[in-house]
């Protein structure tokens, strides 16, 4: 008797070669993400393949294609993954999966500036936390082969550990980015809050849920979290490093509480910012930005031209997506500082416009990418800022245009 898994490979193999179609959801909810549970990839490659040619149905081809993507990309065929890849992207859709594994494939060939691209079209178009924080983790690890360990690198993973608090990946590249600036302090610090959460981890006794058939692909992917033994190497390299540094101080930008940066004659609407912002993890960094945001907004006179509840609510949002925090609720931030919801998003729009905020500097990612990428470069950049979805960016260009 079959069971719930659907193990009977000899059945669907007479089936297939009857003609008959199969369902494909079910094809792949019970066989193939069974062979990949397994780790028996070469397996699922054939199964997928033999499907591919019988079923019907843009979805189910696309589905299909992504999954012989992800699996040539964890067998290191990467020109069969680009391949599989892109005939995926070709039957349209939005699939952040997609741009993820192509990522992937991108960073593998050295294709720093065109992965960095890919992960975070990922980003943008994921509605699930904790993917959005291995999209934002794979894009500053990719960024940071372009252009360095900038700030917006550093930005990106505690965003993406805002969404995902204690992942081992994020925490471990947090602290690389940090090395490499020479942040010891802060680099110190994470090594120790990840040396805790690889302890915990090995220690704990957790319920298993098995996990869906891409999210053990992405697993493989992702690598194999640092051992202790390497972070204590680490560590002693670090102090090492510090005290041929003597100048290396503490800062207060882990702090959370009053910051003492709003004087009494700030305008009662950034004086209300200013107290839900520095309540916030690393509050500092958000009252530093409010504050020099609404300085340059006002010397704009958006104060007038929008009011100061419009200019203050627009603020919060742009500050929230320029540190590339878990974004609050627009009804939430339209009730918080008396403001119109339908206004808010506009006003954050010619505010951004105005200012020429950008959440990183897209010119050394430009160097290496075609004009097509480039374009979608600052694309990203707007859907990014303006907090709307890529595609809907993509399509008000092009009526715009044509």
């Amino acid at each position: 008797m079959p069971n719930k898994r659907g193990d009977k490979p000899l059945n669907t193999l007479n089936a297939l070669a009857d003609g008959d179609v199969i369902d494909a959801a079910s094809w792949l909810e019970e066989r193939v993400e069974s062979l990949i549970e397994a780790q028996r990839f070469e397996e699922a490659i054939r199964y997928l393949r033999m499907l591919m040619s019988k079923v019907e149905g843009q979805q189910n081809q696309r589905q299909c294609a992504t999954y012989l993507g992800y699996l040539y990309l964890v067998d290191d065929d990467l020109k069969r993954s680009k391949r599989w890849l892109q005939r995926a992207r070709e039957l349209g859709g939005v699939d952040p999966h997609l741009a993820y594994a192509l990522g992937h494939v991108a960073g593998s060939q050295g294709e720093h500036g065109r992965a960095t691209l890919r992960f975070l079209e990922a980003f943008v178009d994921s509605e699930n936390g904790h993917d959005e924080a291995e999209y934002l983790r794979s894009a500053a690890l990719a960024m940071m082969q372009v252009s360095g360990p900038v700030a917006p690198a550093a930005a990106m993973l505690l965003g993406a550990l805002d969404r995902d608090l204690g992942n081992p990946w994020i925490l471990d590249a947090l602290a690389r980015v940090y090395e490499a600036d020479q942040r010891w302090m802060e680099s110190l610090q994470t090594l120790s809050v990840l040396a805790t959460v690889v302890r915990d981890a090995a220690e704990s006794v957790v319920v298993y849920r098995a996990p869906a058939a891409r999210q053990l692909l992405r697993n493989q992917l992702m690598g194999t979290p640092a051992r202790p033994e390497e972070l204590q190497r680490r560590a002693r390299a670090i102090n090492e490093a510090v005290r041929q540094q003597f100048e290396v101080v503490l800062d207060a930008h882990q702090c959370r509480g009053p910051t003492g940066l709003a004087p009494l004659r700030f305008p009662p609407a950034l004086s209300r910012l200013v107290r839900m912002l520095q309540w916030r993890d690393r509050g500092v960094e958000l009252v530093e930005s409010a504050q020099g945001l609404w300085a340059r907004a006002t010397d704009e006179n958006f104060d007038e031209i929008l009011g100061q509840a419009r200019l203050a609510a627009a603020i919060h949002l742009l500050v929230e997506r320029l540190h590339w925090r878990v974004p609050t609720p627009l009804a939430e931030v339209a009730r918080l500082h008396g403001a119109s919801e339908s206004a808010v998003p506009a006003a954050a729009r010619v505010v951004a416009g105005r200012l020429g905020l950008q959440l990183f500097d897209g010119t050394a990612l430009k160097t290496t990418l075609t004009l097509s990428e480039q374009r979608r470069v600052d694309q990203l950049s707007r859907a990014l800022l303006f907090g709307e979805r890529l595609e809907d960016v993509r399509t008000a260009e092009f009526r715009i245009g044509g």
